[in-house]
């Protein structure tokens, strides 16, 4: 069961993902002229790898942390897992109150 439970959360996670980013996209760059929209693209793709990279290697730094800080290996590796994923969720849980506070209203 616990196979299923974790395809079908990370199916919903990556159904939300595709979501999110599509409309994220269109949102920043509606402001964009036509010459200036491939350009806005381009920099919201580099900045969406720059920043995947970086959550993995601050994701992996974690965990190597904790494996280095414990004892047995396999207690260690599990430590750390859980730590690196409480950080996931503490950054998870940061985006979304971010994304919760309203806009400023433009004229």
């Amino acid at each position: 069961w616990s196979l299923l439970l974790i395809g079908t959360l990370y199916s919903l996670r990556m159904i939300g993902m595709a979501l999110n980013n599509s409309s994220l996209l269109t949102w920043a760059t509606n402001d964009l002229t036509e010459q200036l929209t491939p350009h806005g693209v381009s920099v919201m793709n580099s900045f969406r790898q720059v920043a995947g990279a970086f959550g993995t290697a601050l994701m992996v730094t974690t965990l190597r942390l904790a494996e280095e800080a414990g004892g047995n290996t396999l207690t260690a590796t599990t430590q750390g897992l859980g730590l690196a994923f409480a950080l996931a969720t503490i950054f998870s849980l940061f985006a979304l109150i971010l994304t919760l506070k309203p806009l400023p209203k433009t004229t």
